[in-house]
């Protein structure tokens, strides 16, 4: 039998035996806390600040309308039920924030108890199923190498599985991507969201992060925005690679490079089978031959002379053998 934790807020006890019954219909193994409704702003700011006190469904008696969306994504729990006072005509489901909010007039909680119960059961399966889901989804961010974060179209930091930047998934959860990038580069990020909420538009561009010790990391950013079923934004996900090392490595390169081409020493490169891959202008101006004339030919076949190739090949055969 599933199990569920449920809390419901309402102004007076009138209503407990009667929710007490549509959970007993649910078929549901339910643990049912009470609170007055009065109390439900500390719900809201324990759940800002972290407070593990957490539930399958809320159900709150009173008019939906004095719910916010801010209100109904700072619940603690996955699924709002409002028992409220409209007509059912007016009533709504929808998806707030990753949040199953339904509507049901309390007149039909009260005289068809049924009506409550099947959707306390609908509910709490369906949220159960994403949860389900959504620790898959997680587990498999989390074997990627890469850093992958999720933010809503606001853009909080709903899921990041803790690459880069240094600092806990738990901690990220909630701050703003903005703060981790610097004043130029928000700009960018906010226009390239305007795009995907208006086209659907995905994108990749080079950026630089915030990290945990204040420095910056250059990084590579894939991002896409992901929409429901009916076609309202759901979340951008962003894959984000660190470039460093990239960057690290080209810029030696390009010391090197200058290096060899302003040196006046004789610098040449050749593969396994003795073709010249490399032949600066120092060796230009010792030897007498151009790089055009020698790129991509046989070493023997530049140099003739006995004694230049003897000394080339011990040389050669020394690198091969000490690996230098």
């Amino acid at each position: 039998m599933e199990q569920a934790n449920i809390l419901f807020l309402r102004e007076d006890a009138k209503l407990d035996d009667i929710i007490k019954q549509c959970i007993d219909l649910s078929g549901m193994n339910c643990q049912i806390s009470c609170a007055d409704l009065s109390r439900i702003r500390e719900y809201f700011i324990s759940c800002r600040f972290g407070v593990e006190n957490t539930y399958d469904i809320i159900l709150i008696e009173g008019s939906a309308t004095m719910l916010t969306p801010d209100d109904v994504e700072n619940l603690p729990a996955d699924s709002i039920i409002c028992l409220s006072d409209i007509p059912f005509e007016k009533c709504q489901i929808q998806w707030v924030k990753d949040k199953l909010f339904e509507e049901i007039p309390i007149g039909i909680a009260a005289h068809s108890p049924q009506c409550l119960a099947y959707a306390v059961n609908r509910n709490i399966k369906t949220m159960k199923k994403q949860y389900k889901d959504q620790k898959l989804v997680k587990t498999l961010i989390q074997l990627i190498p890469n850093s992958i974060t999720l933010f809503d179209i606001y853009g909080t930091i709903l899921f990041n599985n803790a690459r880069l930047i240094g600092l806990s998934e738990e901690s990220l959860r909630g701050k703003s991507i903005f703060s981790f990038l610097k004043r130029g580069q928000r700009r960018i990020i906010k226009n390239y969201m305007k795009l995907a909420l208006e086209d659907n538009h995905s994108c990749t561009f080079k950026s630089e992060v915030k990290t945990k010790k204040g420095s910056y990391t250059p990084v590579e950013i894939n991002a896409t925005l992901v929409r429901d079923t009916t076609g309202e934004p759901l979340y951008f996900i962003a894959i984000l690679t660190d470039i460093s090392i990239q960057k690290e490595i080209k810029r030696k390169e390009t010391y090197l490079s200058h290096f060899i081409d302003t040196s006046k020493d004789g610098i040449l490169a050749l593969d396994r089978n003795s073709y010249i891959t490399l032949w600066n202008k120092g060796a230009e101006e010792l030897f007498g031959y151009s790089s055009q004339e020698v790129l991509g030919k046989n070493i023997n076949v530049i140099f003739s002379d006995d004694e230049i190739r003897n000394a080339l090949k011990e040389s050669l055969q020394k690198v091969k053998a000490e690996g230098y």
